[in-house]
Formats: structure tokens, sequence, C-alpha cells
């Protein structure tokens, strides 16, 4: 049956190509090559499988196609002959696209050691070297039934193209323009050193985080009568969530540009509790009455701020990780069944928050420690002589934390323990803070000026990874690794 409302949520297939080689080049050396060409849109890790359909006869210039051992299968469903399939399916794309979602169930119920011929993609182009009828699916969305949490939910994405090999005896290869149908998802956080949206961030114990998710607008709306789009957002425990601070825009967020500013529960909803998915903390809908008057590859930016100040924080160190925070877009992927829905790969991105360790020594030998000293914090530019107002921290006997909310009754006061040591946990390497010696101890003099501590992340020249990349943290711009210092952070020995 032909209606505009029977589209399936796939790939739609900007032109439709037959290929074919010579046919006086043998079996053994014969290939021929397809092109997928996206105009960008698409990932470059992006893969794609042909699985041979039908077998290819010629019998002059007349082709026959027969289902084969190396096929497919041999009964893809009531109303589809071979004939049809091959010809009147190419002219009519919503019996194509119907047939391609048999065709992804069908591979999805193959054993793992399947005979079906089939070729993978590489940097977008598949290589054919057996001649015959092919379906082309997109990996990712396809999902071979392997256990996997998102195995089977993509299959009616997946189908890119039905494609015969050969068509004449001249053509060596051909080119499918796909458009890009599957929304995505990305999340960054901000970078407060770099000013920038990055996949990892840093910060002191209390500050506001500021995170956004970009999502895409698939290209096959206008074939749905209802669709669901829920971005899903996973929070660190470290964090709390400012609801509050929730805003969606069609296009990047820009100051005093309000015309791309979404409405709340006119054009999207948020819901912290009453989860669709119980694996995430938060999820923010965005409705099809406003989604059906997009356009194809729009882009919705939502943001939202989030307090490190939760429990447990992760602090650094070389065998932690950072604390992270992970994203999923879940969507309409079958436009006959609002219901049946797809999901993006998680997006995650790290926020580390660092340590700063000194020793109280005695000048004349800085392997001995001294206990009884007791050092105020504040931060600044600049040492400030005059200053009167310190951080608020948690702790005792040595090992302290920066304080999230920074109460009255909250001590300022840091006092090293009995070999002198003094841990600071939580600080930030864009603040430089400043140690200010109030007790001595005894039988020493106090220091005359404060003490800098400006700590510094570095997080390599590769692309940084969420989960898998650590910092390396010097502190005073000393380069020498933290490691060889002290095992679980920078440390900084000041002469009494």
């Amino acid at each position: 049956m032909k209606t505009t409302k029977r589209f399936l949520s796939i790939v739609i297939i900007a032109m439709m190509t037959f290929c074919l080689s010579a046919f006086n080049v043998s079996a053994d050396n014969w290939s021929y090559t397809i092109t997928l060409h996206d105009n960008n849109t698409l990932s470059p890790g992006q893969e794609f499988i042909a699985y041979k359909v039908f077998d290819l006869t010629q019998n002059g210039g007349a082709f026959s196609y027969t289902p084969g051992t190396d096929c497919i299968a041999t009964n893809y469903g009531e109303g589809y002959s071979v004939e049809d399939l091959t010809g009147e399916t190419q002219k009519d794309s919503d019996k194509m696209l119907a047939f391609g979602k048999i065709l992804a169930g069908l591979i999805q119920a193959l054993p793992g050691n399947n005979s079906v011929k089939q070729y993978t993609s590489e940097n977008k182009v598949i290589t054919i070297y057996e001649k015959g009828y092919y379906a082309i699916f997109r990996k990712d969305a396809l999902t071979i039934n392997d256990g996997s949490e998102n195995a089977g939910e993509n299959k009616a994405n997946s189908f890119v193209a039905l494609i015969s090999c050969p068509e004449n005896s001249t053509a060596t290869s051909s080119t499918i323009n796909l458009k890009e149908a599957i929304p995505t998802l990305d999340k960054k956080i901000w970078h407060n050193e770099n000013d920038a949206w990055e996949l990892v961030g840093d910060n002191q114990i209390g500050d506001e985080v500021n995170f956004r998710l970009e999502t895409t607008v698939q290209d096959n709306m206008k074939y749905f009568t209802d669709y669901d789009y829920i971005i899903h957002d996973n929070l660190d425990p470290a964090f709390t969530l400012d609801t509050g601070s929730i805003e969606v825009y069609v296009g990047e967020k820009k100051e005093n540009v309000t015309t791309n500013k979404l409405i709340l529960d006119t054009d999207y909803v948020v819901k912290t509790t009453g989860l669709s998915d119980e694996g995430c903390d938060f999820e923010v809908k965005v409705l099809y009455s406003k989604l059906s008057k997009l356009n194809a590859g729009d882009t919705i930016y939502t943001y939202y701020k989030a307090k490190l100040n939760g429990n447990p924080i992760k602090i650094y160190n070389t065998n932690n990780d950072a604390n992270q925070n992970t994203a999923w877009l879940e969507y309409t992927n079958d436009p006959h069944v609002t219901t049946n829905h797809g999901k993006t790969p998680p997006k995650k991105v790290d926020d580390w928050t660092f340590i700063a360790n000194i020793k109280k020594v005695d000048s004349d030998d800085t392997t001995k420690g001294l206990k009884g000293a007791e050092f105020k914090v504040y931060a600044a530019d600049d040492e400030n002589a005059d200053q009167t107002s310190f951080m608020k921290f948690s702790g005792s006997n040595g090992v302290y934390t920066v304080d999230p909310d920074a109460t009255a009754a909250d001590a300022d006061t840091l006092t090293v323990d009995d070999d002198g040591n003094l841990t600071i946990k939580g600080l930030d390497d864009a603040t430089t803070y400043w140690l200010r010696e109030t007790v001595a101890p005894d039988g020493y003099k106090k220091l005359t000026s404060d003490v800098k501590l400006k700590l510094t992340a570095s997080y390599g020249n590769e692309t940084y990874t969420p989960g898998v990349t650590k910092p390396s943290v010097s502190m005073n711009d000393d380069n020498i690794s933290p490691l060889a210092k002290l095992a679980n952070g920078p440390l900084v020995s000041f002469a009494a």
C-alpha cells in the first residue's frame, strides 16, 4: 500500500542507483565499489554493511535474481516476490522501505556462524567481490542480536539501500547519496580555563558547573503523526542539579537573544521523578507540537547547571576517576508505532577537582616535619596582606576538604598533623590560592608572607576520552611529576 504516512523511520535514500562491472572480467578478479555520500553529516567512524539478498545471473542482456545458499533468506514475507523486490520495489519507496525493515529483522535473527555473504565499509566505501543483489545497512543502528542493551531497537533506522551489481557492461562504481535520519546527541562541559565547551572540565568543590546537550532533528519527521524525543541525563552523585537552570534552544544560546528559546511546558517538559528510564536523574522531552515545526538538521541545545557538592565527590589522584555525567537521546524509530524507541550511544563528560599536599618542615632539616602549625586559605590573583575573609573547610588532623556551602560553623583554620603534613582537597586549577600561617610550631617563627598555591592540570595533546584519560598535575609551576613527590598528589614544602 502506498501512502505518505507509511514511511519508516530509517535512512531515506536521496538517490537509488544500480551498480555493475564489466562482464568480460573474470569472477576471481571482479569487484565493484559503492561510495556512500552523506554531506559530512555522519561521524567519521560510521560503518555500513552490504548483505547479499539474491544471487545474480545473466543471460545475454537479461538479469535474473534467485535466493542462494549465501543469501539472507528464501522467505521475505507475504506479498514480496523476487521480481517485485528487484523491480517494482525500486519504483515504490514505501514498499522498498518496508522490505528493508523485513530484511533487518531477518539479519538480526541470523546465528553468529551464518554464511550470508557480507561486506563492511571502510571510510564509507564498500567493495563488492561477488555479483548479486545487495541490501545495505547502517552497522551501529542494525545491531545484531548480541544481548546488548539496544539490540534490535534501531532496526527501522538501519536500512540504507537496495542495490544490484552489476547492471551493464561498463560501470565499475556507484554513489548512493544518503540523508541522516537518525537523531544524534553530544554532551559537553564548560572548561573554565579554556572558556570553551569540552569533554572535560575541572572545578573547586562548591562551584556551579555548566553543561550543554546538543541534539539533532532527523530529516524524516514529516512522516510521523506523533514522536517521542526524550533527552536523558545521569549526573554523578557528586553533583546537585539546579532544575530551574534548564533551558532549551533551537540553535546555540546567545547573550540577549531569546527568539530561539523554547517555552517550558509548551515546547518541552522537564521531569525529575516518574522517569521513563530509571538510569537517569532527569529528562527533557521536546514535544511533537514543536518538533514538527522544525527543519531537518536543526540542532536543539539544552543547557543546565549543577553544583559540585554531592557525596561522594571524587578527588583527583592517579588511581581515581573523574566525576562523570552521562547523557543519551531516546527517540521514536517507527512512524506506525510511537512507542517503538531507539537510543543514541551514551555520551560522557568528566569533571575533576584536585588536591594539594603541604608539609611544614624545619629550615635546617627539611626532612623534619613540624607539628602545631596553623594556616588559613584565601583565593586571589595576588597576595593580599589585608585579606580577612578565608575559605571554609571540613576535616581535622591535617586533612581538610573545601566546604561547598561555607557555613559560619565551618572551620577556616587548618592544622597540620603531628608530622607536619597538610592535605587540602577540592581545589581548582583555574584558581590561585594563598596560605597564611597564623600559628607557628612551638619554637619557630611564623612565615613573614603568604604562600602561593597554584595547581596546573594538563590533559595531554591527544583527544580527551572521558573515563580513560587522566590529567597530570603540577603545583607552583613545578613540572616534576606529583607521583615523584608524593603518591597521592602534588607536594610543596615550606621551611620555617
